[in-house]
């Protein structure tokens, strides 16, 4: 069985890439982050809630309700992010680990009269991978001896979205409030990757190198339209809309390949005797970008003082992010806050982060992952008339104790082939949040 996975990566190696560059992406599920600690600690199912200053991400109508000006001072989060692929080469499984530690929201609101304006900053899908991984236990079938192989691939990939902008929001009338926030966007990523493959043949040493770098910059306007409605104490109801529009988008890729002609001779030539190599670059602005529209239905019920139970549909409409094509998601989010005190809160929540990418059909090459991930969150909160601390935290994965209760992930990691590999990928972030209201 080893053999044949040398023999088919090796094979795969002499004309494509072996595995496509960045295979753990954040690109291909949305809910990557939750904003603030409150929200956070409620699973995300916040749209009809939203009274603090992280309400501007999820409905900016929810603003009103805050009974004091608040600011958050300090939110710093760890992310960590880890996707294994199974016997992917001579049997080995590859895992990715991506992990930063960053300051992930700041945020202010302020009352003018029935007005209430603010600002918010948010970091999302900050993710930097920088591994090397190295398989020293390969072989490659040449007349009829088994060549020891080593592998070597080298990933240096960051990435982040920022979002910040202005809120607005006013009553319409005593239970029935609209709001707005105008977030500027700017993402940037970066991608390096080499991969080599070394082996030993009649006590030569052969070798193949690809190496690709990329770098992507997007500029965007997500406008965040939300409203709020409160037919009576118990029950709020709240729906955001937030579409994308795409100011700018570039993308430069430079690819440099030096593959071998199989056989005995890795170290191909081309009829001069000079190596055969391969350099192609690109540097393009892209004009045809989308983003998709962002829809949140939320309702929440408060059955007395200490308690709420909060849920959240949330729906990604488009068939392209970036230059992704993608498929609608629709995502459900289950929350509730207990007040053990009324100094210390407590909060639970569960969500689902489905993948925007199709099922992978096992006729075809070259799909992307497919992973859906099941999320459960919580928080707890110390807090004084004028201040508060919070430590949330949520964790996501696809598969729970051997069991996958959104189907098992996928992905194909050979580029040119139809053969598909198991993928089980998890997902969790810790942060530290400090507010004051004044």
């Amino acid at each position: 069985m080893k053999k044949l996975y040398t023999f088919l990566l090796l094979s795969i190696f002499a004309t494509a890439d072996i595995l496509a560059s960045g295979l753990s992406t954040c690109d291909f599920n949305y809910i990557n982050d939750l904003v603030g600690g409150r929200a956070t600690g409620l699973g995300g199912a916040y749209t009809a809630i939203s009274d603090d200053p992280s309400g501007a991400f999820y409905n900016p109508a929810g603003l009103v309700y805050a009974i004091d000006n608040q600011i958050s001072l300090s939110v710093n989060s760890y992310k960590n992010r880890t996707s294994v692929y199974k016997s992917v080469i001579g049997g080995n499984d590859y895992e990715q680990e991506v992990s930063s530690f960053y300051p992930s929201f700041f945020g202010v609101t302020q009352s003018f009269g029935q007005v209430k304006i603010g600002f918010t900053f948010a970091t999302l899908n900050n993710e930097i991978l920088d591994q090397d991984s190295y398989f020293d236990d390969l072989t490659q079938p040449i007349n009829d001896t088994n060549a020891p192989t080593t592998y070597n691939m080298n990933y240096n990939i960051t990435e982040n979205t920022i979002l910040a902008g202005p809120s607005v929001a006013f009553f319409a009338t005593d239970n029935l409030s609209f709001g707005l926030t105008l977030y500027v966007m700017k993402k940037a990523k970066q991608e390096i990757a080499l991969q080599m493959i070394t082996y030993e043949y009649n006590g030569a040493k052969r070798y193949s190198i690809d190496s690709t770098y990329i770098t992507e910059d997007v500029w965007a306007i997500k406008p965040v339209l939300g409203t709020q409605f409160m037919p009576n104490k118990y029950i709020a109801l709240g729906l955001s809309i937030t579409p994308g529009f795409v100011l700018s988008h570039s993308k430069a890729v430079q690819v440099f390949k030096k593959p071998y002609a199989g056989g005995t001779d890795m170290n191909q030539t081309d009829s001069e005797g000079d190596p055969v190599t391969t350099f192609k670059t690109a540097d393009n602005d892209i004009d045809d970008s989308r983003i998709p529209t962002l829809i949140r239905l939320g309702a929440a019920y408060y059955p007395s003082n200490k308690l709420i139970f909060t849920t959240d549909i949330i729906a990604h409409i488009g068939s392209q992010n970036l230059q992704n094509d993608v498929e609608n998601t629709f995502n459900i989010a289950l929350g509730t806050e207990y007040y053990l005190t009324a100094s210390f809160p407590i909060r639970f929540g569960i969500f689902t982060n489905f993948a925007n990418t199709p099922d992978i059909d096992k006729s075809k090459a070259n799909q992307e992952a497919h992973t859906n991930l099941l999320g459960l969150s919580s928080s707890i909160s110390w807090q004084t008339r004028n201040s508060s601390i919070t430590l949330s935290g949520f964790y996501q994965a696809s598969e729970f104790f051997g069991i996958s209760p959104l189907g098992e992930g996928e992905a194909q990691v050979y580029a040119g082939s139809t053969s598909v590999q198991e993928m089980q990928m998890t997902l969790y972030s810790i942060s530290l949040t400090g507010s004051a209201r004044y």
